[in-house]
């Protein structure tokens, strides 16, 4: 890619063992993660202020430096002294953002025809007069 950009989000890998909480061993992902950034000549933007930016249970029992912003060397060039400041989220917010893609998915299943109660009906109605127009043809024995 040629001019100035760059790459961002949850890579859900890190690159260094001291970007995870406990971590003592160096995974073949990390490694590889590691590679990219290289081969591709990224710059991996410094995390200001913070270790990590995911964490996990009450008590931070697994934390790790997942979140990071990659450039290229031309936008380092364009933009110097960048740094990755990370977002204070409150634990609501998560859930918050859970719950509007739930609602999503939701809407979906609704108009869907498992979701739609007059499909349904419609169905069940229809089964209904199959099994009574069949019992009609039928001969009764005793």
């Amino acid at each position: 890619m040629e001019g100035p950009w760059a790459i961002c989000g949850d890579f859900n890998v890190t690159r260094y063992i001291s970007e995870k909480k406990n971590c003592t061993v160096r995974t073949r992902g990390m490694k590889e993660f590691f590679d990219f950034i290289e081969d591709m000549k990224l710059v991996d933007l410094q995390l200001e202020d913070v270790t990590y930016t995911w964490f996990k249970g009450d008590q931070q029992e697994a934390a790790s430096r997942i979140d990071r912003i990659l450039i290229s060397e031309e936008w380092d060039d364009k933009f110097q002294n960048l740094k990755q400041i990370p977002l204070q989220r409150k634990p609501d917010y998560r859930l918050a953002c859970k719950l509007k893609a739930l609602k999503t998915k939701l809407k979906e299943w609704r108009n869907g025809e498992e979701g739609n109660l007059g499909i349904q009906r419609k169905k069940l109605l229809e089964q209904l007069a199959d099994l009574e127009a069949e019992r009609e043809d039928r001969i009764l024995t005793n």
